[in-house]
């Protein structure tokens, strides 16, 4: 079967069924221009290609389930879209509890010096024994992008992985810290420079 002489309701039919190269054609005829929308919105090609890579995610997991009406193009420029609307507004809400967290740091003293760096030693501590346990190469790829300043594709390329494997072993990472630690450690975590 020419999956290029396919239509796009043909496709998405495959698709349903479970047939990874309609998957793969669609991938192929609408991965360069979705790239360019999610660039406009995100404003970088890193955070661009992480939705790019998530929204085509979510396409393979829903796959059965999906109604699209409109063009594939049409239907995954919305999805792009309303991700990056869910993690602005995510981000928005993280920045307004670290401003609060900061807040709450300058106008309240804590009673002694002692007592804050026991408490934040501890803290310190519980990330630490979090990320221990984290699967090896989980924690590898993680420590690389939190604590080594290193972009999805460098660490890629020095591990010899692709970047979607170290961009979804990072966020998988996220999802279990976020279980495991208090809120208020887990947005220290978040606020380690990518």
């Amino acid at each position: 079967m020419d999956y290029c002489k396919l239509s796009e309701s043909e496709l998405c039919e495959l698709l349903k069924a479970g047939d990874d190269k309609a998957y793969s054609e669609i991938y192929r005829r609408y991965a360069a221009n979705l790239r360019i929308h999610a660039s406009r919105r995100c404003g970088n090609n890193e955070d661009a290609n992480d939705l790019l890579q998530e929204v085509f995610a979510m396409l393979w997991e829903k796959r059965e389930t999906l109604d699209i009406n409109s063009s594939i193009n049409g239907f995954l420029a919305s999805c792009i879209s309303n991700l990056f609307l869910s993690k602005l507004k995510h981000i928005k809400v993280r920045d307004k509890y670290l401003n609060q967290i900061l807040y709450f740091e300058n106008n309240f003293s804590y009673p002694t010096d002692t007592d804050h760096l026991i408490r934040m030693k501890q803290l310190e501590e519980k990330i630490s024994k979090e990320i221990n346990n984290l699967p090896p190469k989980m924690r590898e790829m993680f420590i690389m992008s939190r604590y080594g300043n290193m972009s999805h594709q460098k660490i890629a390329e020095e591990l010899g992985k692709s970047e979607k494997t170290v961009s979804r072993q990072i966020s998988n990472s996220l999802k279990i810290l976020r279980l495991k630690l208090p809120y208020f450690a887990f947005l220290l975590l978040l606020n380690i420079k990518k």
